[in-house]
């Protein structure tokens, strides 16, 4: 077959040029069913229709499926930023210029809420508001009161206390009177009893020689004169008797009467009323000094709050105390004594006893605008790689206003959701230390796999900006 091919062309070229070519026929080289001489081609050739389609078909279907999923799958937009772990500090500024006349603190110094920190001689002394005078006007008016009150309390004591001191002699000397006249009545009562004694042993002796006598002046061996004379003395000693009696009574009742008028004396002249009194006076006055010494207070605290314009610092004449708002210790002291100061100058810092262990993280220039207060953080530790200790979380909760550092870069604070940290496999946790370093991942938002796939091209039409 090729040889007749050969000779064709040869016939070809020798024929003259005004001649018309005749069409070649190409015999096969052999009778039966064609075969490809190379047997991948052949199976090419002889395959059947649907082999060759299917593998296009699949290739079409799955390009479908995948821009369907793409219009609806997304990929999250994570801001990535370097962290460090600190303490919530605080620092102090000045408020205004002036000479540091003295500083209270040094560094790691331990100091309370209200402890002096520094004295600042101010350059200006800041003039009296009208508040402030009015404050002070009070305050004039009420230890002007105070002292009206004490001498009001001091004369009316004073006055009780010389009543009280009357009333003492007037009942000593009553008392004293009265308690004479009971001894001497005592001793009336002791003089008739005694007389009243000798009478009884006089009457029973008299009686006897009544008895005696009668006896014998039945027997006529005595006149009757003699028996009527022994008869008379018993009459006699018996009315004798009862005189003493009645006035041995006389002097009883004069007693009793006596005695009830030294008590009734104790009573009229008794210091429990003035006592009373002079308790009340005292809890009354208490009461009101109580209570003009808490308006006092008040208005000083009042007053000192006027004078001072921000919080920890107070003013006395021209010089401003700093103090401590806190309890903490004292990382940093930034002004020496003596030295010259301009407002806002950093003067301390102090970090808080209560303060929470916080992540701060940098964030490019580029980046700030997506990030906001609130949004939660995807912390990872280098010291605690995450694939043992797992992901922890925190949220935003500051964010500087400016930049700050070599790079410029924005520091946000986030507030950890633990302050320890436990491995997947252990039970005890580990408390996070302050400069541990690590990567925060900000989730900013999220975008679908066709935007993300027709960005390159989108960016031929998008109009220049002028």
């Amino acid at each position: 077959m090729a040889s007749k091919v050969a000779a064709a062309r040869k016939a070809d070229a020798a024929a003259p040029a005004g001649r018309k070519s005749e069409p070649v026929r190409i015999d096969s080289a052999g009778s039966g069913k064609q075969r490809h001489p190379i047997p991948a081609g052949t199976l090419l050739y002889s395959a059947h229709g649907f082999v060759l389609h299917g593998p296009v078909y699949l290739m079409f279907i799955s390009a479908l499926a995948m821009l369907v999923y793409s219009f609806f799958a997304s990929k999250d937009i994570i801001v990535m930023a370097p962290l460090t772990l600190q303490r919530q500090a605080v620092t102090i500024q000045a408020v205004s210029g002036g000479l540091v006349e003295s500083v209270e603190v040094a560094e790691n110094s331990i100091v309370s809420a209200g402890d002096p920190l520094a004295t600042i001689q101010e350059k200006i002394r800041a003039a009296s508001t009208p508040e402030q005078e009015a404050f002070q006007r009070q305050i004039d008016d009420l230890q002007l009161q105070e002292r009206e009150s004490l001498k009001e309390y001091e004369f009316r004591s004073n006055q009780l206390e010389l009543d009280r001191r009357n009333l003492s002699q007037r009942r000593a000397t009553e008392q004293g009177a009265i308690d004479n006249r009971i001894r001497q009545i005592e001793i009336q009562v002791q003089t008739a009893q005694r007389t009243r004694m000798g009478l009884d042993e006089d009457l029973g002796n008299a009686r006897h020689d009544l008895s005696v006598k009668q006896e014998l002046f039945a027997n006529r061996d005595i006149p009757q004169v003699d028996f009527q004379r022994a008869q008379a003395r018993v009459s006699d000693l018996q009315r004798a008797v009862g005189n003493a009696e009645a006035e041995i009574q006389n002097v009883r009742l004069a007693l009793e009467t006596a005695k009830g008028e030294r008590q009734r004396l104790r009573e009229t002249f008794s210091q429990e009323r003035l006592d009373n009194e002079i308790a009340n006076l005292g809890q009354s006055r208490e009461r009101d000094q109580k209570l003009i010494s808490d308006r006092i207070l008040d208005l000083n605290r009042r007053l000192a709050e006027s004078r001072t314009l921000v919080p920890g610092v107070h003013y006395e004449s021209d010089k401003a105390i700093y103090s401590s708002l806190e309890d903490g210790i004292v990382t940093a002291v930034n002004i020496p004594r003596g030295a010259i100061i301009n407002p806002g100058t950093p003067m301390f810092t102090v970090v808080r006893n209560t303060a929470p262990l916080e992540a701060h993280v940098m964030v490019q220039n580029k980046d700030i605008g997506k990030i906001k207060r609130g949004q939660k953080v995807q912390i990872k530790y280098f010291a605690y790689p995450y694939q043992e200790y797992g992901i922890q979380h925190g949220v935003i909760a500051d964010i500087a206003t400016k930049p700050s550092g070599p790079n410029a870069m924005y520091q946000i604070t986030v507030a950890l959701e633990l302050e320890t940290i436990t491995a997947r496999k252990a039970t005890v946790s580990k408390a996070l230390e302050i400069g541990l370093e690590g990567v925060g991942e900000v989730k900013t938002g999220e975008k679908r796999f066709i935007e993300l796939l027709f960005a390159p091209a989108s960016r031929f039409f998008q109009v220049a900006e002028e």
